[in-house]
């Protein structure tokens, strides 16, 4: 091998130790800054490949930013190129002199980044102390606005500017003296670019465990995982109290614990925050007087668990066509076997103007009249239901406590919603992510597939120009229960035990 090509083999060797170096220089301050800021106390080793690796993706982040201020730069060079060149010597001294005042105050704008700290814990503004970090700033941390975005961005083009003008001082006639305040300008503003990039985009996904470890039994269901360096992993939950709790345990102490799913650190606080958010809108009250809504978090955790594991409910995207023609009408019941009736279908009720028919446990039928929960009797008697309101949007299910499930409006997804059986409304938040947008709007469908792999689906009668509800299974023959003929019938519901089917049925109009 001739000379030049190994002198090529160790230039390439030296820029690429030197990229690890720079990675692994940035790493450290990017992973320090973000467990500053949430409050965790990170255990990652001096010695770590976690470093090289978030500091080789903010390397190439902060490239694609310096791409989309490129333009901008290059305006704001040539802009300053011409105004020095019309104003002469003794003003561009001044003009140059000025720039790099407002420079420094840019640079020291970014000091109450530093003072952002241990935003997973109940903020001390909740409390009414006193607190130096803006709420905006917090939420800006946890991914609630586009805060974050901006102040790197703005970073990334200041950096750019200062590096710009220091290489090319000496051409552009600057002043005595001018270099060295700017070398500082440069070497500052490098360091905190890490440091924000650190406290708003490094990794804020939590992974929810399937329990909770006995070394943090103080906290309640969920607990996720927030950090996972060296041989500790951080987990973040509620205690008994409702207020949010960092635990520090070892690898090994979760050993056999599945993660159940990861999902954004936001939606995590939703859920295992008792109240609002510091910097948030506080949420809605609920659609009434004279209920509460405590733990919105805690009401869409347990109102999602009572839905898949007693309802046995699966979210599959089976929506028909024919939905949504049976708005409101009587009650129907057929008592079913597998996918066969049982005998035929009757109405329970004279009363034609109900809605989303649910069964509880003793074959309790609960509908929706004029948007506010009844109670059905076997006579076919209404008893409006205590802490009812008139604003649900349907009615989901009964859970095996007496308490119902159903989602109270609050267009375009709803909020799910439990009614206790002593009256108490329960009111959980707005779904926040595209996959519980998702979720809530295959639950707002008529048509629903259970666990046991049946489904229920409402399509074109049989026998008529109606609408009919249809009960099927794989390998088994789909049957037609309502046969409805020219009326519309719709809004299906399984009991628990699966052996009853309810319905609407309305005439055309």
């Amino acid at each position: 091998m001739d000379l030049p090509k190994l002198e090529s083999i160790k230039d390439l060797g030296g820029a690429l130790a030197g990229l690890a170096a720079l990675s692994y220089a940035s790493g450290y301050f990017i992973l320090r800054s973000r467990a500053h800021a949430l409050g965790i106390d990170s255990s990652a080793q001096l010695l770590d490949a976690a470093y090289i690796f978030a500091g080789f993706r903010f390397l190439l982040e902060m490239l694609l930013a310096a791409l989309l201020v490129l333009p901008v730069a290059a305006g704001l060079r040539t802009l300053a190129s011409v105004v020095l060149r019309a104003a002469g010597d003794r003003l561009g001294a001044i003009l140059q002199w000025s720039a790099v005042v407002i420079f420094a105050l840019l640079v020291l704008a970014q000091i109450p980044l530093l003072e952002v700290n241990a935003v997973l814990l109940d903020h001390p503004a909740v409390h009414g102390d006193s607190m130096p970090t803006s709420s905006y700033l917090v939420d800006a941390v946890l991914g609630r606005n586009n805060l974050g975005i901006w102040l790197v961005l703005a970073t990334t083009l200041l950096a750019m500017l200062a590096a710009q003008w220091f290489r090319r001082h000496d051409r552009v006639h600057a002043p005595k003296g001018l270099a060295s305040p700017l070398a500082l300008l440069v070497a500052l503003q490098m360091l905190f670019m890490p440091v924000s990039y650190g406290i708003f985009f490094t990794d804020r996904s939590v992974r929810v465990l399937d329990g909770v470890p006995k070394e943090a039994q103080d906290l309640g269901a969920p607990v996720g995982i927030v950090d996972l360096g060296g041989d500790y992993l951080t987990l973040l939950g509620a205690n008994r109290e409702g207020s949010r709790r960092l635990v520090l345990v070892a690898r090994s102490d979760l050993k056999g614990l599945a993660v159940r799913q990861i999902v954004p650190l936001q939606s995590f606080l939703e859920t295992i925050s008792p109240g609002p958010q510091v910097g948030s809108d506080p949420p809605a009250k609920p659609p009434t007087s004279g209920t509460t809504s405590a733990g919105t978090g805690r009401t869409n955790d347990s109102f999602w668990k009572a839905a898949v594991n007693y309802l046995k409910t699966a979210f599959e995207n089976l929506g028909s066509l024919s939905e949504g023609k049976a708005e409101a009408g009587q009650i129907w019941v057929v008592e079913v076997d597998g996918t066969q009736p049982k005998g035929a279908a009757h109405g329970l009720s004279v009363a034609k103007d109900l809605s989303w028919p649910v069964v509880g446990d003793g074959g309790a039928i609960y509908a929706l009249k004029d948007g506010a929960a009844v109670r059905l009797s076997q006579s076919g008697i209404e008893t409006p239901l205590a802490g009812s309101t008139s604003a649900w949007e349907k009615l989901i299910g009964v859970n095996a406590d007496g308490s119902i499930l159903g989602i109270v409006r609050d267009p375009p997804f709803g909020r799910v919603a439990i009614l206790g059986s002593d009256g108490t409304l329960a009111v959980g938040v707005s779904p926040s992510t595209a996959e519980e947008r998702q979720r809530q709007a295959l639950l707002l469908q008529e048509t629903r597939s259970y666990a046991d792999g049946r489904s229920l689906a409402v399509r074109s009668s049989t026998r008529g120009r109606g609408v009919d509800v249809y009960i099927a299974k794989k390998g088994k023959q789909t049957t037609d229960l309502s046969d409805c003929g020219d009326d519309f019938c719709g809004q299906p519901s399984l009991s628990p035990d699966g052996t009853r089917v309810t319905w609407i049925r309305s005439s055309p109009p």
